[in-house]
């Protein structure tokens, strides 16, 4: 069982509000999203992406503003997973 299945099982919620929140980031904050859940940090989320490390904190701020969650890496990633937004 992956730990986005556990958090699933753990904290249901309703499909709209998954579709609701992934609709909300453009394709490349999914990408940030997708890449920092993975634990990389600012440096490696760059690197992965071939972006600067700037854009990658400005697109930290959007998710954050967006997901409307406590503004921490840690927050967003445990939002992510709790609602199914990364696989």
């Amino acid at each position: 069982m992956t730990d986005s299945e556990l958090l699933a099982k753990v904290f249901p919620l309703r499909k709209e509000r998954q579709v609701a929140s992934i609709n909300r980031l453009t394709p490349r904050e999914t990408a940030v999203l997708k890449v920092l859940c993975s634990g990389a940090s600012n440096d490696m989320i760059a690197a992965s992406l071939g972006i600067a490390v700037r854009t990658v904190k400005n697109h930290l701020d959007a998710i954050m503003d967006k997901l409307a969650c406590e503004r921490t890496r840690l927050a967003v990633v445990v939002h992510a997973l709790r609602n199914g937004l990364v696989t």
